[in-house]
């Protein structure tokens, strides 16, 4: 056999074995976290259900026919090497709309897989981060290796905390061992964190009681002791930045940090205000 042909051979399975594995891990991980693959597609309220679970679909069966073409070619290299017969230039002899093919969904999977593990895209619906981020700004969040910190500008699931079926945006005020506290000034009060006091107020006594989960508890509020929290192991307090309109910890409670979606850190619409967080 020509040594340039067996060059070509060997090139040929090293890469494909390669892409192989690629394609494997990537439908194991899609299974492993369909969970997650179901959420991205109701990160967008204004396409329907329907089309929602069309592009899963798709996602799923693009991913499951990359593996299944692979082991074709892994049985198709085994049965020619048996025979002797130059297995690869047969192959070659398929190219053309077999490349394209290949090539579409390749592409189709990796972007989506990208999208929904990687850099998710998130659409705003409301008012309650405003003026930071509008109603229909499209914004990209990750939770690749992410701890929430205060201030982080967080996408979180509101199913369990909010009996809504939807994703919310909204800002970590305090997090995991962070000790909030209420002075009552009068009729009104201030909240601190960690000793620092927060930039946007309008967190009523009523409210910084549901925060702490205490929404049935009386409280003395001369008792400065009754008004310092520890947040509890893997809980956030968020609130929204339009503190007037926005439903937050004030109304919900803590959230749980397994629910976060991710941070949100690039808005790409509306395009004159493209910004990275």
């Amino acid at each position: 056999m020509d040594s340039n042909l067996i060059k070509k051979q060997k090139k040929f399975i090293i890469i494909n074995s390669i892409w192989a594995l690629i394609f494997i891990a990537l439908l194991v991980l899609t299974i492993i976290n369909y969970d997650r693959v179901k959420k991205f597609g109701s990160m967008f309220d204004s396409i329907s259900s329907v089309v929602q679970l069309f592009g899963i679909a798709i996602y799923l069966v693009s991913l499951s026919c990359l593996v299944l073409y692979y082991i074709y070619l892994f049985v198709r290299f085994l049965i020619y090497k048996r025979k002797n017969e130059p297995w690869y230039q047969n192959l070659k002899d398929i190219s053309g709309i077999h490349d394209i093919l290949v090539f579409v969904l390749k592409s189709f999977s990796l972007i989506l897989f990208f999208m929904i593990f990687i850099i998710n895209p998130c659409r705003v619906v409301g008012s309650s981060m405003y003026q930071t981020f509008n109603d229909n700004d499209l914004v990209f969040c990750s939770d690749l290796f992410y701890s929430p910190s205060k201030n982080d500008v967080i996408v979180f699931d509101a199913t369990s905390v909010a009996n809504d079926e939807a994703f919310y945006i909204k800002r970590v005020i305090a997090k995991e061992d962070d000790v909030i506290y209420y002075k009552v000034e009068g009729s009104t009060g201030t909240l601190y964190v960690n000793g620092e006091k927060e930039s946007r107020q309008n967190v009523s006594v009523y409210d910084y009681l549901v925060i702490i989960g205490k929404e049935n508890a009386s409280i003395d509020v001369d008792d400065e002791s009754e008004m310092t929290y520890k947040i509890p192991k893997d809980k956030i307090v968020v609130l929204g930045d339009n503190r007037y309109n926005s439903k937050d910890s004030r109304y919900f409670g803590l959230i749980d940090e397994k629910d976060v979606y991710g941070k949100v850190i690039f808005r790409l619409y509306p395009f004159n205000k493209m910004s990275f967080f």
